[in-house]
């Protein structure tokens, strides 16, 4: 581990406390939102938050029945990925010959789910994490909840846990202290597909006396730590801009080469925890990116400095990847021409098409860089940046859903237009 035993103090300590809108903000995470990092509370974003944890500003929440669910799933994916590892290698064997045959080593499931559990317990002491138990929660104020299909119940009755997590929430409030709840369960706490808080969970905090930005909807542990503690904390003069001349010249493209696998690995990841519709114009199973090429653009969006000899560094790019997917052959029939893919294997089986295309995607790299070592990467996180489907033209990646005009090529993008190749098309005459 990077970090050991307690937080110590950042070395530049926090001066002008009443240039913070509040002298402390609470971080309450839901399962989804550790689960969704690979069950892993390091990188740089996490660096931002262990700063503003030393210096008093941030005050994180981990409630037992978050811990409780993210070792379960974790027990539940090592599970999964152990029956498939182990139907993949069955299937390889059948076509090698008898010495040429692999064995599985069998995995002690038990052994490496406590040592994860151990590892989890570790790193949220070091976090100094606050772990509310919901054994407080009286269980007839539940059940009266779901009878009243209030949020976060659905009109199914799913939802015991979610409402366990919601009413131990509700019991961390305080008028002076806003908490951002970083989930990404939209549909069960939000109104429609935004982040804003459901009118019975606003309702809630109502009946405490309290308005309903008290609690505050972050999608990720990466948006509260860009939208929300960065400003803090330049308000506070903790972070500052910094220039790359003082610190020497960090080689972003020979890191990306080098990280090219691991960059594989998280981006596959991600994909796995959302709507593949968000990616692509119609429905896929089983979406996952295979290569990824070298970026054709790439520009730093922000440079601050996290300590002395430490930066925390921002880059946007524009990679090509390829994608691998399966289509449903009744929905492959009724597909808009102008729609348009690889076909791998038309009948990879009576009902599905193997399938891939190649697109640009947009990324998002932050890095931790420690410069009394040049180039030595810390951590770095990788997210895919929101983006509206790609021109017509040139492919590229489309930034706004009211863009008019391709930012590369300056194609119109309201014109109508029609296939002229696999992978391209042109305006109607």
């Amino acid at each position: 581990m990077r970090h050991k035993g307690k937080i110590a103090p950042a070395a530049d300590p926090v001066k002008n406390k009443s240039a913070r809108p509040y002298r402390t903000v609470r971080l309450l995470l839901d399962t989804n939102a550790i689960v969704g990092r690979r069950y892993r509370l390091y990188g740089p974003h996490m660096a931002i938050i262990e700063i503003a944890i030393a210096n008093g500003i941030l005050e994180l929440i981990v409630p037992q029945i978050v811990v409780e669910e993210v070792k379960n799933k974790y027990r539940e994916e090592l599970l999964k990925a152990e029956r498939n590892l182990t139907e993949t290698l069955v299937k390889q064997n059948t076509l090698l010959a008898a010495d040429e045959q692999r064995a599985l080593k069998q995995l002690k499931i038990d052994r490496v789910v406590t040592d994860f559990g151990d590892r989890l317990d570790n790193r949220l002491a070091e976090l100094r994490a606050r772990r509310p138990v919901y054994t407080d929660v009286p269980h007839q104020d539940l059940v009266q909840r779901d009878l009243d299909r209030r949020r976060p119940f659905q009109e199914s009755g799913r939802g015991y846990r979610d409402a366990l997590l919601w009413e131990t929430l509700l019991r961390q409030t305080d008028p002076k202290k806003p908490i951002f709840f970083v989930t990404k369960n939209s549909k069960d706490f939000c109104e429609g597909d935004g982040l804003k808080l459901h009118n019975h969970l606003a309702s809630d905090l109502g009946a405490r006396g309290l308005p309903a930005s008290t609690v505050v909807i972050c999608e990720s542990v990466e948006a509260f730590v860009d939208d929300h503690l960065k400003a803090l904390l330049l308000n506070a003069q903790m972070l500052r801009e910094g220039h790359l001349e003082q610190y020497g010249k960090f080689d972003f493209r020979n890191f990306f080469a080098e990280n090219k696998d691991d960059l594989l690995i998280r981006l596959t990841s991600q994909l796995e925890r959302s709507d593949p519709r968000e990616l692509m114009s119609f429905d896929t199973e089983d979406l996952t990116i295979v290569s990824i090429e070298d970026p054709s653009s790439v520009s730093l969006l922000k440079a601050y400095e996290l300590e002395k000899d430490k930066l925390f560094l921002t880059f946007a790019v524009v990679a090509e990847v390829t994608l691998e997917f399966f289509v449903f052959k009744s929905d492959y029939y009724s597909m808009p021409e102008h729609v348009n893919f690889e076909i791998q294997d038309f009948d990879w089986n009576d009902h599905y098409i193997w399938a891939s295309k190649a697109v640009l995607l947009p990324l998002k790299l932050s890095i931790e860089l420690t410069t009394d070592t040049p180039n030595k990467v810390e951590s770095f996180d990788v997210e895919l940046r929101p983006f509206y489907g790609w021109c017509w033209n040139c492919g590229a990646p489309i930034a706004s859903d009211a863009a008019e005009t391709c930012d590369q090529c300056h194609a119109n993008l309201l014109t109508p237009r029609r296939p002229i190749g696999p992978q391209r098309e042109e305006p109607l005459s």
